[in-house]
This record gives C-alpha cells, sequence and structure tokens, in this order.
C-alpha cells in the first residue's frame, strides 16, 4: 500500500486524510462511491480535468470496480467539456490506467522534510477515445 511514498511521506499522507479534510475536498469535485453492502469499497472524484483519490480496497481488486469509476469519471469528464484528464499514479497503478489508454508523462518526485512522494504523471485524450 502506498507504493512511491517513504515511511516519511506514509506519516503525511495519514495525517492530512483526516475527515474533516477530505470532505472538503471531495465535496468540491465530482464524487463517486462504490459500495458492497454497508462497506464503502471504492472512491474516486474528477477536480476539474484531474483524476484524484482514485481507491479500490485491496480486498476488491480484480472486480472491474476501479474499471467501472474510470468509465464513470471519464464520462462525467466528457460530459463537462473536457478534452484531456490527467493524474498522478503510484508506480504499482501506473499499469491499469495506461491499460485504459492513459499515457506516462514521466516520474513525479516532490520531497517535502524527509518525506519523499513518487508518482507517474499520466494524462488521457478523451476526444480520441
Amino acid at each position: 500500500m502506498m507504493a512511491g511514498l517513504n515511511e516519511a511521506a506514509r506519516r503525511v499522507i495519514i495525517a492530512k486524510n483526516v475527515p474533516d479534510r477530505l470532505a472538503a475536498e471531495l465535496e468540491r469535485a465530482h464524487t463517486i462511491v462504490a459500495v458492497d453492502g454497508d462497506d464503502v469499497v471504492g472512491v474516486a472524484a474528477l477536480d476539474r480535468s484531474e483524476l484524484i483519490r482514485f481507491h479500490v480496497a485491496k480486498s476488491h481488486q480484480g472486480r472491474g470496480i476501479g474499471s467501472a469509476m474510470l468509465m464513470v469519471l471519464e464520462e462525467q469528464a466528457r460530459l463537462n467539456g473536457i478534452g484531456r484528464l490527467e493524474l498522478l499514479a503510484s508506480p504499482s497503478s501506473a499499469g491499469f490506467y495506461a491499460s485504459y489508454g492513459y499515457a506516462s508523462l514521466g516520474e513525479d518526485r516532490a520531497v517535502s522534510g524527509n518525506a519523499e512522494f513518487v508518482n507517474v504523471k499520466m494524462e488521457k485524450d478523451l476526444t480520441q477515445s
């Protein structure tokens, strides 16, 4: 979990992912939630032309939940007149996005104190699909 992050970065992410902060971020985006019974098993959001907070519980990966959420958000982007989507993928999830036509723009590295964040910048032209 949290591939591309060192331990200090993991602590930063955990500290920032508190309900009040997440709620504010997700309220300003087009957010979808996947549920299984009473359990939230996935969340993803479209913030203008950027996919954010895209996550499927490990126990539910490989069941098409991520694919379905991605298709819904891509369609919403098209309805909003957005022609290109961008995202920062963890190194372990870059293959998932590539399989849906997202192109890698290279590695994105950021350092804040001892925290090192490694992501893959990706984009997809929605006018071609």
